[in-house]
């Protein structure tokens, strides 16, 4: 019996690693050169729309609108009445920009948002808040927005007061942007001028703050709930013996927040385990566990020179991004970034990713280094970076090996590569599969590389960019199992 549950298992493995991509290009869409893609969202009705920022300019965007054939609708300028554009979401449907204007007459910061219709154009503007600046000190506004578009959450940070506490006006507002609920909050913590204060907020209208302190010469970590009904809750997010080193969330189907990151020894920052805890609308764990990070996940993104000179942990990692699937699977993931500058030139370096995997109850279920040594000398990291996308039984990452010296590119990765992807897909095991993506530009009408930065998973469909070298056009691609 053990034996043929072995050979079925054997062969669903095999299913999954044998699964080929395709991608769908749209035709060449131009752009400014000063225009970076910065986020892709899906319209209303069918098709995607496509975010880029302005180098230079805080206050527009332009942006692209296709339908479900890739076929371009519109393209659009839209310049916001305020200074600057802190945040861009859909609410209700319909792309939202939240923007901050810097009134110095009256010594006040205001947020709106600034509603587009289905074509990109700018249909409606809405007062949200306003704070009080003190001096040269300014408040500072964070947006989050429900996964289902109909809750917004707005932290306002009160500027920096000496020998004050730290003080937040919390705000809940519903799908068309009117209050539910605001709140008035002062931290038992003494105002800073830098704050790390991160919102999230659920279907359910609940909003979590994750706040990190720095009380004496350690930080500390803090959570606020405050629900629709007013009831608010505050208790620390603590470990049972190490230091947090770096951490994020993200709710699962049942609108529960995951907490999860990597925790340092007793010297230095390097990531030495991971973590997880679960809450239930509440800032009481349900569960918390914590492992330390397993020897093949060092030893396969550091060298036994550097181990034995900086130590067994992860350096210069940082938390790129915690996936949770609709089972309740867990994918936190850190991302190596280091940043050697000389007189002539920057040059960033990407080691790779350190996958933790967790089951729906918390448990670990694998640790995976995934190597990408990406070396970027000539474009300040614009090509680097990778795209990491999640389901229940398998990881996939996407990257382009910048600096890896291929002599005949196209040999390898296929026609229109500039640089070749790769895609490297992590199985049930934590069996990690590394190799070319041959043929993955077919269809585009050019040489082109993959932009990692910027991307879109609907949970089926990956939605991805292409640029041209001289970066003025870019192709929308709908990547999907063949």
């Amino acid at each position: 019996m053990k034996l043929i549950l072995f050979l079925i298992f054997s062969q669903f493995c095999v299913v999954i690693l044998s699964q080929d991509y395709q991608c769908e290009w749209s035709t060449p869409i131009s752009k400014l050169k000063t225009e970076t893609p910065f986020k892709i969202f899906p319209n209303i009705d069918s098709g995607y729309s496509v975010v880029k920022r302005i180098a230079g300019v805080k206050n527009s965007i332009s942006v692209d609108i296709l339908d479900a054939n890739n076929l371009l609708l519109h393209t659009s300028n839209v310049e916001v009445p305020g200074d600057e554009i802190v945040h861009i979401d859909r609410v209700n449907g319909s792309l939202t920009l939240f923007a901050v204007t810097h009134n110095s007459e009256q010594k006040e910061d205001q947020l709106i948002a600034c509603t587009l219709n289905n074509t990109g154009e700018l249909s409606g503007t809405v007062l949200l808040a306003s704070l009080k600046t003190n001096g040269g000190y300014l408040p500072k506004f964070k947006i989050a927005v429900s996964s289902n578009g109909q809750k917004v959450g707005i932290l306002c940070e009160r500027p920096y007061m000496k020998e004050k506490n730290e003080g937040v006006i919390i705000k809940i507002l519903d799908k068309d942007l009117q209050l539910i609920l605001t709140k008035d909050y002062s931290y038992a913590l003494a105002s800073m001028k830098r704050r790390f204060n991160v919102p999230f907020i659920n279907n359910k209208g609940s909003l979590y703050i994750l706040k990190r302190a720095r009380i004496k010469t350690k930080n500390t970590y803090l959570l606020t709930l405050i629900k629709e009904s007013g009831v608010e809750e505050h208790h620390d997010v603590k470990l049972r013996s190490m230091r947090i080193a770096d951490v994020t969330a993200a709710f699962n189907k049942d609108e529960e927040l995951i907490v999860s990151g990597f925790y340092a020894g007793f010297k230095g920052i390097a990531f030495k385990g991971a973590f997880i805890i679960k809450y239930n609308e509440s800032t009481l764990p349900v569960y918390r566990k914590e492992l330390m990070l397993p020897e093949n996940l060092i030893s396969g993104l550091k060298s036994k020179k550097e181990i034995s000179k900086f130590g067994n942990g992860l350096d210069k990692f940082h938390v790129k991004k915690l996936i949770v699937t609709p089972k309740g699977i867990s994918y936190l993931i850190a991302e190596h970034l280091s940043l050697d500058k000389t007189e002539n030139e920057s040059i960033e370096k990407r080691k790779g990713l350190a996958v933790v995997k967790y089951s729906s109850k918390g448990d670990f279920l694998w640790a995976a280094p995934i190597a990408s040594n990406q070396v970027d000398n000539f474009n300040n990291g614009y090509w680097n970076s990778s795209i990491v996308v999640g389901t229940d039984t398998t990881l996939s990452v996407f990257y382009s090996p910048v600096g890896a010296e291929i002599k005949k590119i196209k040999n390898v990765y296929g026609e229109n590569s500039v640089i070749g992807t790769r895609v490297c897909s992590v199985d049930l095991n934590g069996v990690v599969h590394d190799r070319p993506f041959l043929g993955f530009f077919q269809g585009t009408q050019e040489d082109v590389i993959l932009f990692a930065k910027t991307y879109y998973f609907s949970g089926e469909e990956l939605i991805i960019l292409a640029e041209n070298k001289t970066k003025d056009k870019f192709y929308l691609g709908h990547l999907s199992n063949k």
